[in-house]
């Protein structure tokens, strides 16, 4: 594949109709002059090219030798991905490429089918002995050198990309629901390799439509976490009006930011929103060698342009009440809005009815308050880009508050016209075009490796603690501890590429009072990163148990099933992978997403349905698997570790409708269960909450 680092934007106008999927009526607006239409910025490097070898040759006759192509390599940079496709002239298809034992330089590999990627570890010179084989075994062989340099000064990206339909069995570039999932696998896979090679730090994605498709994108993308707008185990803000099979957004993001909570901001009339409320993300990154907070707004506005005095205003509305609420409530934050907008912001898709001029943008509220708010992509705009084809308007935008935008890299704002050179790209990844914008957030020079967790506390022996860092123009990474104050260290994780940003270290189950964990770059010791602040260990079984389980629902729906779990230990305890089970159907019903911390003395509530979830109630969340699936009458609740060890269970033969089973004492470890009412305070159940009702 070419890599879009070597491509140079193409800008094609062409006729403006409304946003492709949104069963909109073409509207012409000006008539496009094709500019640079077509070419291909890197002619000579499509992974195809060359290797048809046995075109023309007659059957029984031999093919002539494979002759390599490739007479230089593009350099590469510590720390930044990767990919160059070799070529060949000759030689009977398929050929095979090798290199000599000993010469892949660290961090990289080269296929059999000629790709050489991946993320290089160190500055070097790489002298390179590449072969080539056809089918008959006739080689070739080439000495190429490749040079890696330092990185510059790091930079933060931010992408956006409206993935048309994405996963969709009935509508969109891929939609066969008989083809095994094979459309499917091809749109995940044209998505993955573009996104990571832009190389972003954050992406907004939009008309996410199967969730466990973009779970096996986000599964491909090395080092990335990420959610949608429905998933209440990230997401607060009540029942979600984002449905199984609606058009989503969501966010992917990776070891540079520090995710803290989200929430969908319901803000003005929902259908001028097109009810998809925004999805508004905290975080924290460094900048200017701080943590700080950083707000990412993912949108997707109303659609269509051919009615100006219907969706073009509802867009204005929503862009009236969605600046009202950033004025209000981030001032002064570094604020990111994007996705798409469904309209442009130097004019208007929709044109007066009877001029047929363009209308104004309905974004100029933002426009007009240039001290505060910026569309960095406007300037695309008044270079007549275009992010959809077939399309010559800018409908996906970013847009940043003075603080972010005042970190703006000029210039660095720009489509990938990848439909120019990623074959049938329009048929099988989406019919928007991503955009990627750059930003110096790190006060930093040169290469870094940065400790994000842990930073300090105490942990439980035998558990799993998340060791995550950030890191620029570093290939791999040295993952150490020492359990005894610092005096000795040992290697828990050897070579981890950087960019992974994690490693998940089996704490032993010890007392240690003095614990201290180190990220160090794998080639040069000198740069690295240690905790202040000693941890601590205690050995033990961890004390997590269930507490209070609402099996009979009553007059509600199943949704208000419940198991609720109490932290009973003095430290926090991490359930990344844990499952509940209801065991008369043998299934665990809820997995506890990587990450998920219960700290001590602490409890969480699993609901069977997001429909139940209060709205603010920080450690309530709908079960991942989409219900509880309780028996009414007996059943028996399972809570295991990841590695399925049983850590508790409670069994029961009969339940009181609309009334919990709650241990007796309140969160006691070892008590028996006894009906909610019966409790002192005489509520029915308490959720989340002490059987009194109050907080833990």
């Amino acid at each position: 594949m070419v890599s879009p680092r070597q491509l140079a934007p193409l800008l094609v106008l062409l006729l403006l109709t409304a946003c492709p999927g949104d069963d909109a009526t073409p509207t012409p607006v000006d008539s496009g002059v094709i500019t640079d239409a077509g070419s291909n910025p890197d002619a000579g490097s499509n992974p195809d090219a060359g290797t048809d070898s046995d075109a023309g040759t007659d059957a029984g006759q031999e093919a002539p030798p494979p002759s390599i192509t490739n007479e230089t390599l593009t350099g590469g940079t510590v720390g930044a991905w990767y990919s160059v496709t070799l070529t060949a002239t000759g030689g009977r298809a398929p050929l095979s490429w090798s290199l000599a034992e000993g010469s892949a330089p660290p961090g990289l590999s080269l296929s059999s089918s000629g790709v050489l990627s991946g993320t290089p570890a160190q500055v070097a010179e790489s002298p390179l002995s590449i072969t080539v084989e056809d089918a008959d075994g006739q080689t070739a062989s080439r000495e190429l050198t490749l040079s890696v340099a330092a990185p510059g000064a790091p930079v933060f990206t931010v992408g956006q990309w409206n993935l048309t339909y994405f996963g969709s069995d009935s509508r969109g570039p891929v939609n066969s629901s008989s083809d095994g999932g094979t459309s499917d696998d091809l749109q995940i896979a044209g998505a993955r390799d573009i996104m990571r090679d832009l190389g972003a730090n954050l992406w907004a994605v939009v008309e996410m439509v199967d969730t466990a498709d973009f779970d096996l994108l986000k599964a491909q993308l090395p080092g990335f976490d990420g959610f949608l707008a429905n998933n209440a185990t990230f997401v607060s803000g009540g029942t979600s009006p984002y449905g199984t099979s609606s058009q989503k957004v969501g966010v992917l993001y990776d070891s540079a930011l520090t995710f803290q909570s989200a929430s969908l901001v319901r803000v003005g009339n929902s259908s001028d929103f097109a009810d998809r409320p925004p999805l508004r993300v905290d975080f924290t990154t460094e900048i200017a060698g701080e943590q700080t907070p950083l707000t990412v707004i993912v949108v997707h506005m109303r659609a269509n342009s051919s009615d100006p005095t219907g969706p073009r205003d509802s867009r204005e509305r929503a862009a009236a009440a969605l600046k009202t609420y950033l004025d209000d409530t981030l001032p002064t934050q570094h604020v990111f809005v994007i996705g798409d907008w469904n309209d442009d912001v130097d004019e208007s898709i929709s044109l007066h009815p009877t001029t047929q001029a363009p209308l104004a943008t309905p974004y100029q509220n933002f426009v007009s308050d240039s001290a505060r708010y910026t569309f960095i992509t406007r300037e695309l705009s008044l270079a007549g880009g275009a992010t959809t084809i077939g399309f010559d308007n800018i409908v996906d935008h970013t847009l940043a508050s003075n603080e972010a935008a005042d970190r703006y890299i000029p210039g660095t704002a720009s489509i990938l016209y990848a439909d120019a050179w990623f074959p049938d790209f329009l048929n099988v990844v989406s019919d928007h075009r991503p955009v990627i914008s750059r930003y110096h957030f790190s006060a930093r020079t040169g290469p870094f490796v940065r400790l994000k967790a842990p930073l300090g506390g105490t942990y439980q022996g035998g558990s799993t603690l998340p060791i995550t860092w950030t890191s620029w123009g570093v290939g791999q990474v040295r993952v150490e501890v020492s359990i005894n104050g610092g005096t000795d260290w040992s290697v828990v994780a050897n070579a981890v590429p950087a960019a992974q940003g994690r490693f998940a270290w089996s704490v032993p189950d010890v007392n240690a009072p003095e614990v201290f964990v180190r990220v160090v770059d794998a080639f040069n010791p000198a740069n690295v990163d240690t905790n202040a602040e000693a941890l601590s260990l205690v050995g033990g079984p961890a004390r997590v148990f269930i507490n209070e389980v609402l099996a009979h629902e009553g007059t509600q729906t199943a949704a208000h099933e419940f198991v609720e779990l109490v932290n009973a230990s003095p430290f926090p305890v991490d359930l990344s992978g844990w499952t509940l089970w209801d065991a008369s159907n043998g299934a665990a019903r809820h997995v506890f997403a990587a990450g998920t911390q219960l700290g001590g003395g602490q409890a969480v509530v699993v609901f069977g349905g997001a429909a139940a979830v209060p709205v603010g109630q920080a450690n309530a969340l709908a079960a991942s698997g989409g219900l509880l699936g309780l028996g009414n009458g007996s059943d028996s609740v399972r809570l295991r570790r990841q590695d399925s060890t049983l850590v508790d269970q409670f069994d029961y033969t009969s339940t009181v409708p609309g009334v919990s089973a709650n241990r007796s004492p309140d969160a006691a470890p070892d008590a028996l269960f006894v009906p909610h009412d019966t409790l002192p305070a005489g509520l029915a159940s308490s959720p989340g909450l002490r059987a009194d009702g109050t907080a833990f």
